[in-house]
């Protein structure tokens, strides 16, 4: 009887049997963290802090154990929203189904949407490659100096623009180098994961780098405390350096490169690049310019980022630079990834759950630097799982409230720890881009973003202490 089902369990398809242990998977997943949920909750948890926790804790469960794609666990969150926390019939307290629907048409998905655009055009003519031959100019031509270049570009290009848009445009630009690798290489791992990391990390640099850091900027002013465009420098460029480099070193210790050196013959403009008209170039180039310049200024002409964005995604479908099979080409599980983790954070936020977790924080006779090392922890925890501006929101506000004396440095570094959450595709919109690309499998994120996590936010606060004394 055993060989017999041995045999039979031979001659399935391995794509049947794939399915069904996800599908065990999956349903262990739900059981488990609905256990674990049972024993947290207390009987004063509300309907829709039990429902939320236990949305978050599968939604973690279901991303670490890829179960399910990535994307699909998007679509389950929403969805479990809607007839969960949005379910007049069976919720006595009742969220706008809204709040979790519209956020497939939140601000950053249009963002993301421009960055595509961007990278597209940039492909389409040609232009990525002509970037990246710049970049081995002065970088090149040692693999691992060109990653090292990449990496610092990414993080200062980051700290004026959007992270988001810093890297699609870097992903595009080394995209045609990392497909002459092959598909064997695993030092491409280190570009594509490098990237994102250096476009989030660079975000610290500047306070309006990242939507945290001007966050912090706001509570700090209207507190009578404010911090301009320097001082915010002085505090998170160095953090910001030293935690790409030393991301960098890791890579290039985990991902050993296969090639001691990069030849420009290697990335030979390609044939559809070459067919293209010299107009279309221009118009890649000039729509460049204006969108990117846009972004820098958007404090001196007061539009939002997400609108400037929307310039390549109607001028190159216009022109005929993207067509109709480069529109459908187009990572849209990526944003339905993302729409998914913005409606996680937007229901920990509207049922109260965020709120109930920060108040397990006892803050009493705490020394200085534990006291902003539990605040950046938990800054770097959240923002994993949901929006690192959520997370900002909530805490910075929270963090001044209760520590009035210490506000600037619990401001801080909440804000710039917020930026050192790299552990799943979901956690920043710059790795979702980069797990969009298809060369990432969702593990491949965990020991660097254990590493930015752990090791982060301790940097950051020691820095900050011996500033603030």
């Amino acid at each position: 009887m055993q060989n017999w089902v041995g045999e039979l369990w031979h001659y399935i398809d391995p794509r049947k049997r794939n399915t069904g242990k996800k599908s065990l998977l999956f349903v262990a997943v739900v059981g488990i963290t609905y256990l674990i949920t049972t024993w947290i909750a207390t009987d004063d948890y509300s309907f829709n802090e039990f429902y939320t926790l236990w949305l978050c804790l599968m939604a973690m469960g279901l991303w670490l154990t890829e179960a399910v794609p990535a994307f699909a666990v998007g679509l389950f969150i929403i969805g479990f929203q809607v007839l969960t926390l949005a379910n007049k019939a069976a919720n006595p307290d009742p969220i706008d189904a809204l709040l979790f629907t519209n956020t497939i048409a939140n601000p950053i998905i249009w963002l993301m949407l421009g960055g595509f655009f961007l990278a597209g055009g940039l492909r389409k003519t040609g232009l990525d490659q002509q970037l990246l031959l710049i970049t081995l100019k002065y970088f090149g031509p040692s693999a691992n100096k060109l990653l090292f270049g990449v990496m610092l570009t990414t993080m200062a290009m980051s700290m004026l623009m959007s992270n988001t848009a810093a890297t699609a445009m870097m992903l595009a630009m080394v995209m045609p180098f990392l497909k002459s690798l092959g598909n064997d290489s695993t030092f491409r791992k280190s570009f594509v994961l490098g990237v994102p990391a250096a476009a989030t990390l660079g975000g610290m640099g500047t306070i309006i780098g990242s939507p945290p850091n001007a966050i912090a900027g706001g509570v700090l002013e209207k507190a009578g405390m404010p911090i301009d465009f320097t001082e915010w420098m002085y505090m998170g460029v160095l953090p910001a350096v030293l935690l790409t480099i030393g991301l960098w070193y890791f890579f290039i210790k985990m991902f050993p490169s296969e090639i001691g050196t990069v030849y420009s013959g290697s990335m030979e403009t390609s044939n559809t690049a070459k067919n293209v008209k010299p107009g279309m170039v221009w118009i890649v180039r000039i729509t460049l310019v204006v969108t990117i310049l846009g972004w820098l200024t958007a404090s001196i002409h007061k539009i939002p980022t997400h609108i400037i964005a929307i310039l390549p995604v109607v001028i190159f479908p216009l022109t005929g630079i993207i067509a109709s099979e480069d529109f459908n080409a187009l990572s849209w599980d990526t944003l339905i990834l993302v729409a998914g983790g913005l409606s996680l954070g937007t229901s920990m936020i509207d049922s109260g759950l965020a709120d109930r977790l920060l108040g397990y924080l006892t803050l009493n006779d705490v020394p200085l630097l534990i006291l902003a090392l539990v605040f950046g922890y938990v800054a770097m925890l959240f923002s994993n799982i949901m929006s690192n501006t959520a997370t900002a929101a909530i805490l910075i506000p929270l963090a001044v409230q209760l520590m009035p004396q210490h506000m600037e440095l619990l401001a801080t570094s909440i804000a710039l720890c917020s930026s050192c959450a790299l552990l799943l595709p979901v956690s920043t919109p710059p790795n979702a881009l980069a797990f969009s690309t298809g060369f990432l499998n969702q593990k491949d994120f965990r020991k660097s973003g254990l590493l930015i996590g752990l090791g982060g936010p301790l940097i950051i606060n020691l820095w900050l202490v011996l500033l603030f004394g």
